[in-house]
């Protein structure tokens, strides 16, 4: 059994070793280990055996753990740039039986990663033995060590085992391993395997994350390769970035800009005030849905994300009631969370909110809960709009989101929440694009005045008017998961300037 164990052992990175990397200890130690080893540090290759020795010794009497010394070195050989130091202490360490661990072995190969010089067979050769090692004693890995072999992987020319690494992860992780898939993406671009590296940026893009800024870097320099066909190729990956709301890096769109400058296009960073870019004059439009998106959202909305969980929301009786109610009286032109709103703002700012659509001739379905009957004059707007009371206990926000979507594509709903949690329910990343897209034109916020806020606000969707391209950046390494309605931070891209 023991061996089995062994054998099949997922290797886990913990996040208390990343705490523990980044502790004032750890840099304390750097300090001190820069100090009393000047000399080695500067000049790695010719180092004497009882030298290493006295550094490994001294790393132990530092209070770790003599179980993880070798990494800890390795560690703070990364972390300050000592990389031939590194690969020289790793050697020494296997030529004198020390028998690294995996951890180690992965550390030792990510200074390899790491190296801009290039790297000689002899190295190459060790590097591949010591990932058929690590393979064999070990079935599976955890995501950081499988981003360093795919990436040292790719780096002295086994992609195809690279492509092993991210098959085997993804049998049994659902994590996806971003570093890996952007060195593979960048390497396959880079050695002239087009449809595999756009097979895996694809698939990265799908993730709803997408690659880091050394795959796109590749990508722009494949589109430049054909000149004829740099705008078509160009345009392939804006279009995915808007199917899959992805948001590129500032320094990745500065790179873009260059390269676009220099090929006929007129590109630089922009602000876009009351739906117009300043550098083109274009006016953006709110993202919206065509009718086959909308009809795509409807249905997993109502059936996945709606009935698959409202009845651990509410109880039987009362969705039957209210799905009877929705269907005698829809469609409605604005569905409004009245909880949300009395508890946000004063009763009178969600009177006046109905007196206002009442003027402009609006149907409205008020969604709330049974103790809401108890505010005085509650019953004085009965004649303004429609209202449907749930359990105190119920979460109305399905109710919410049931009505509009079985009213029809032009409802919109008056609520301050901004349902994140059945955003990311939808569990696919399409979907999730065209959900915020609705929420985008269709999702109306209060912000206590009578007037609701029906300013147009521009979700951060790359799009395109005419031949620009609008798209928005992130400064930093992810986007935020919010509605993004920045003037700023935004990109405009003229394929034919005049």
């Amino acid at each position: 059994m023991i061996p089995y164990l062994r054998q099949t052992l997922l290797l886990r990175t913990r996040n208390t070793r990343k705490c523990h990397i980044y502790s004032k200890r750890f840099y304390k130690f750097c300090t001190t280990w820069e100090k009393q080893f000047a000399n080695v540090l500067n000049h790695p290759t010719d180092v004497t055996k009882e030298t290493w020795e006295n550094m490994r010794k001294y790393a132990m009497e530092s209070e770790e753990k003599p179980q993880i010394v070798d990494s800890y070195i390795l560690l703070m050989c990364k972390q300050a740039n000592y990389l031939d130091v590194g690969i020289n202490y790793y050697k020494f360490l296997e030529s004198n039986n020390y028998n690294p661990t995996v951890s180690t072995i992965a550390l030792y190969l990510k200074l390899y990663d790491l190296k801009n010089d290039p790297i000689t067979k002899a190295d190459m050769d060790h590097i591949l033995n010591l990932y058929n090692y690590i393979t064999s004693q070990y079935q599976l890995f955890d995501s950081t060590t499988s981003d360093i072999l795919v990436r040292v992987l790719c780096k002295i020319d086994e992609w195809r085992e690279a492509i092993k690494v991210i098959e085997k992860f993804e049998m049994m992780d659902n994590n996806f391993l971003r570093s890996g898939y952007s060195a593979l993406i960048a390497y396959l671009y880079n050695c002239g395997e087009i449809d595999l590296a756009y097979k895996y940026l694809i698939a990265s893009i799908k993730t709803g994350i997408g690659p880091t800024d050394e795959a796109y870097s590749a990508y722009i320099m494949y589109c430049l390769k054909e000149r004829d066909k740099f705008k078509e190729r160009l345009e392939i990956l804006f279009n995915l970035w808007n199917k899959y709301d992805i948001k590129p890096t500032k320094n990745i769109i500065g790179k873009f800009i260059t390269i676009c400058n220099n090929n006929g296009w007129s590109a630089r960073l922009t602000t876009i005030t009351s739906l117009t870019c300043s550098t083109c004059k274009k006016s953006l439009i709110q993202a919206d849905l065509t009718k086959d998106e909308y009809i795509r959202l409807e249905k997993a909305v109502l059936d996945k994300l709606i009935m698959k969980n409202i009845y651990s929301v509410t109880d039987p009786h009362e969705i039957k009631t209210y799905i009877n109610f929705i269907n005698n009286r829809k469609p409605y032109d604005v569905i409004i969370d009245g909880l949300n709103i009395v508890s946000k703002y004063k009763f009178c700012t969600f009177a006046e909110h109905l007196i206002y659509y009442k003027k402009k001739n609006k149907k409205v379905l008020v969604i709330g809960r049974f103790h809401m009957n108890k505010i005085a004059n509650m019953k004085n707007l009965q004649d303004l709009a429609d209202f449907f009371f749930v359990h105190n206990w119920s979460q109305d926000d399905l109710f919410v989101l049931y009505a509009a979507f079985k009213s029809g594509q032009n409802t919109i709903i008056l609520s301050n929440d901004l349902m994140r949690q059945h955003k990311f329910a939808l569990d696919n990343i399409e979907l999730h694009t065209l959900f915020k897209k609705w929420q985008a034109s269709h999702h109306y916020i209060s912000n206590g005045c009578s007037i609701p806020d029906s300013r147009v606000q521009i979700d951060s969707i790359i799009q395109k008017q005419d031949n620009c391209w609008h798209i928005p950046y992130m400064c930093g390494h992810f986007a935020p998961q919010t509605k993004h309605t920045s003037t700023s931070n935004w990109a405009c891209f003229n394929m034919c300037p005049q």
